[in-house]
């Protein structure tokens, strides 16, 4: 029943518009990844980090853009779409009521909400909100039995209204089952995507996982190079003070050791990148070809979506057309790309240096 209440009370739906760039445009125009992110010289394209952020933002501002005209529309016909949206819900309101269902109710009180919504049920379906938490056996589950029961004594009321007007009940069961079906499609379609896009979470996480691990192991061994080195150079400067010295020789040697040191933690860092960075390059590389193919089912998706909300309150953005899903899966393809350095601490350490 709270759902029922929520889609009159609260109706809203995010429709996509016309864009004046495509995905395939968008996804053409984000740098292709660094060769070797570890490495000094990793031959990433020339301004990558640049390229990308101007990517990502002019995608941004699409997407707001999109999002925007969306709401304005909706908003335009929100009187439109309530006034639909009761009428469609087959629920018989008084004029007082229904005058209610038709305008915004954010500031309507919860207590507000609760009368209304007890009002609405005990005249549509005999029963009050308090009588439906009777049935719970507990404050999260429903007693079947009760549940049962009830369900049982109002499909007898239900049935002897369609003996009465049988037409219209035909009607209503028609209009129902073409909605349900493109419900149950909208379901499908979002199943599939929802799962497809799990797949590369949990492969970033499990990554991630690991790159948790081995910064733990990373810093078990620099974190004392670290110590030393402010260790020694804190003493020297400590001595150089009360002598009023350089203490040239002294000075040497410990340059020479934080050399050393700073030399070994970089080495260690860059360690620390080579397993994982190449793990993500792959993970991001799969993402970029498992996109492509799930386009026309966002498209599909959004087509559906604003089907089912057309019919619910009868209005649809005569201006709609589906790509904003597909949109922000290519921003977030995007977003990937640009993190392609989150495991590079150093740069590998120079042959110099390594001598």
């Amino acid at each position: 029943m709270k759902f029922i209440l929520s889609l009159i009370l609260l109706v809203g739906f995010t429709i996509a518009v016309n864009a004046q760039k495509s995905v395939y445009e968008y996804l053409a125009a984000i740098p292709h990844l660094p060769g070797a992110p570890c490495e000094l010289d990793d031959a990433a394209p020339k301004d990558f980090k640049a390229n990308i952020a101007k990517v990502l933002d002019e995608m941004s501002k699409d997407i707001a853009a999109r999002d925007k005209k969306s709401n304005d529309f909706m908003k335009d016909h929100e009187k439109e779409a309530r006034e639909t949206a009761v009428k469609n819900s087959g629920l018989v309101l008084t004029p007082a009521q229904m005058k209610i269902m038709q305008q915004e109710n954010k500031h309507m009180t919860q207590a507000e909400k609760d009368k209304l919504a007890n009002e609405v049920m005990q005249q549509n379906m005999n029963v009050s909100m308090a009588e439906l938490q009777e049935l719970k056996k507990d404050k999260k589950h429903v007693d079947p039995k009760a549940a049962e029961n009830w369900a049982q004594a109002y499909s007898s009321e239900v049935n002897a209204e369609r003996e009465i007007n049988p037409g219209k009940a035909e009607a209503a069961q028609l209009k129902n089952k073409t909605t349900f079906d493109l419900v149950k499609a909208e379901d499908s379609i979002q199943k599939i995507l929802t799962a497809g896009e799990n797949k590369y979470t949990e492969r970033l996480n499990v990554l991630q996982d690991l790159a948790d691990s081995l910064y733990l192991i990373l810093r078990t061994h620099t974190d004392p190079m670290h110590a030393e080195i402010d260790t020694i150079n804190s003493r020297l400067a400590r001595e150089q003070a009360a002598c009023n010295c350089d203490l040239e020789e002294a000075s040497k040697r410990v340059f020479a050791r934080t050399k050393f040191l700073l030399e070994e933690i970089q080495t260690l860092e860059y360690m620390y990148c080579l397993p994982l960075t190449p793990k993500y390059i792959d993970i991001v590389k799969d993402y970029r070809a498992y996109i492509e193919t799930i386009f026309d089912k966002c498209n599909k998706l959004e087509e559906l979506q604003a089907e089912i909300h057309y019919r619910q309150t009868g209005v649809k953005d005569p201006m709609f057309h589906p790509g904003l899903m597909s949109l922000k899966v290519v921003h977030h393809y995007a977003e990937l790309v640009s993190n392609v350095y989150r495991y590079k601490i150093s740069d590998k350490p120079s042959e110099s240096e390594e001598e």
